[in-house]
């Protein structure tokens, strides 16, 4: 409501406005007819309003300052975006463009490919090099229109990131691209101390990455080199002092490399990914050798591996003493040897996924842990889904084998066939030394049913695949017992009958009867708790 007084001041503003025609008219000896009386009425209300318009702007361009979300909030939502994304995001109205130009970090994020595929394809590279142009929603003209290549849209970026630590994905498909890599090598050379990181994505294997490496002597910032279908290779030595992560096939070394220039090591890698080559060269030792402050290896196996028998792997064995984890993907059953040429006893984490090798040959590696073992023992609901999973029978089932002792070592076999004698593995693990146990109801005869008793577990976890169970291990220091609903489980909160747990719990024969706690995890009780509620001491949960 507009105030009175206001009121009153406009109507004598208005009538201001008449009185002072009328004289001026009267001066100029003229007469004001009907239609001039209406042209200046409508004069004063196109005034009134453009005064009001101009207040409505003020108040709602204050409204809009205290309501919108800040500008640094904006920027830190793209800086998650692809980089065509963000161009996209820079071309949407005048004020998000300008917020895009003055952020440097959302440019320091660049994907540099060198050519599109066929019109019909959707690959991820081809969406990258999206050819639909992209139109300012201000002036409704077209802005952008990426091509076959980015080369000249990452020139024009390049300078927007400032001095942001760089992180470049890098799509070069084409065998013949040589000069394309060199120009995007020349592009990147007057930026090479910022490019933290590279991935190589790729559809075909070729010489690029040497090619695109060997126009740097050193890359001091470069944390990740990583890479999809590429081969990751040097043809000459180059420094990289931050490097953290690298993942090669076979070998890092080019056939051609220059060993004038020094043989490659890598002193600040930790981690590496290693893919067996078929053939069996001498190219894990070479390799080990280039990262000698390793901690953590990955190695992903292949069916097809050839081992010949006079190979020595006492090499391996040396070179890798000082490795903390080692996990090993789809082990053959011509992998064995190296295998277990990269166990020790010592190691914190040594890891295996079985695919035909035999898993009876892996089960001492359970006999390293010692105090307070947390086993879990439960069946694999996912098949790999890597290119050889061919080799795993979909009709056949698998057990993950999974143990941590109370030092922080960890023993796993993934991938256990079910029917190769897993309950052999307590021929290597001490059943007094198992504190926590997680299992399959359906697996408790078959796992740990051929023990009587587990004297020191306090907690155990059943996941109820099953309420039929006829025979229970004696658990006297049982406190806590989870009930939880298999993983594959589609219903959100199953149900199962009181009666089971209570049968459980006298079945497995705590001390004094009388169980701590019992806890449910997405699942409910049905039937009569009566039976439940004497045999755990804090209640039964709701």
């Amino acid at each position: 409501m507009v105030p009175e007084a206001s009121c009153v001041d406009l109507t004598q503003a208005v009538q201001r406005v008449f009185r002072d025609a009328r004289q001026s008219a009267g001066l100029r000896d003229e007469t004001l007819e009907a239609g001039d009386w209406l042209q200046i009425a409508a004069e004063v209300r196109a005034c009134f309003e453009s005064a009001v318009a101009a207040e409505l702007q003020e108040h709602n361009a204050e409204r809009m300052r205290s309501l919108r979300l800040p500008d640094e909030l904006w920027a830190e939502v793209w800086s998650h975006l692809p980089m065509r994304s963000v161009v996209s995001v820079s071309h949407v109205c005048h004020m998000w463009r300008l917020l895009a130009l003055a952020s440097p970090p959302l440019w320091a994020v660049l994907e540099v490919f060198d050519h599109r595929h066929g019109a019909v394809c959707h690959c991820q590279s081809c969406w990258a090099v999206s050819l639909g142009a992209i139109y300012c929603k201000g002036c409704r003209s077209r802005a952008l229109a990426i091509g076959n290549t980015s080369t000249e849209l990452a020139r024009l970026l390049l300078p927007r990131s400032n001095s942001s630590p760089l992180s470049l994905t890098l799509h070069i498909d084409r065998n013949e691209a040589e000069d394309e890599t060199q120009t995007i090598a020349e592009l990147l050379a007057p930026h090479h101390q910022r490019i933290v990181h590279i991935n190589w994505r790729s559809g075909r294997k070729h010489k690029s990455t040497a090619g695109f490496l060997r126009h740097f002597d050193a890359l001091p910032a470069l944390r990740t080199l990583s890479s999809i279908n590429t081969i990751v290779e040097f043809s000459r030595k180059i420094h990289l002092p931050s490097l953290r992560q690298l993942q090669v096939l076979g070998t890092p070394y080019t056939a051609g490399y220059d060993f004038s220039t020094g043989r490659l090591e890598f002193p600040s890698v930790t981690r590496l990914g290693y893919t067996m080559p078929i053939a069996w060269r001498d190219y894990l030792s070479s390799t080990l050798a280039t990262v000698p402050n390793l901690q953590t290896l990955d190695v992903y196996g292949s069916p097809l591996f050839e081992d010949p028998v006079d190979v020595d792997y006492r090499d391996v064995t040396k070179l890798a003493a000082g490795i903390e984890d080692v996990q090993i993907d789809c082990v053959s059953k011509n992998m064995y040897r190296i295998a277990m040429a990269l166990y020790t006893p010592q190691r914190r984490t040594f890891a295996v996924e079985l695919a035909d090798a035999p898993s009876s040959g892996f089960h001492h590696i359970f006999g390293d842990l010692r105090d307070d073992i947390q086993l879990s023992v439960v069946r694999e609901r996912n098949i790999p889904t890597h290119q050889y999973s061919y080799l795993y029978d979909t009709s056949s089932k698998y057990i993950n084998l999974d143990g941590v002792d109370s030092h922080g070592r960890r023993r796993r076999i993934s991938q256990h066939p079910e029917e190769d004698g897993i309950e052999a593995v307590w021929d290597h693990l001490s059943p007094p030394t198992l504190s926590a146990l997680r299992i399959d109801v359906t697996l408790i005869p078959v796992v740990i049913g051929t023990v009587s008793e587990y004297p020191a577990l306090h907690e155990l976890t059943l996941n109820v695949d099953s309420l039929a169970v006829t025979s229970v291990p004696c658990f006297p220091a049982l406190r806590v017992l989870r009930a939880t609903v298999a993983a594959d489980t589609q219903d959100l909160a199953p149900s199962i009958p009181a009666e089971f747990l209570a049968s459980f719990i006298v079945k497995a024969r705590i001390e004094g009867g009388v169980l701590a706690e019992l806890v449910l995890e997405n699942i409910k009780l049905g039937g009569d708790l009566d039976a439940l509620r004497p045999l755990v001491r804090r209640g039964v949960p709701d």
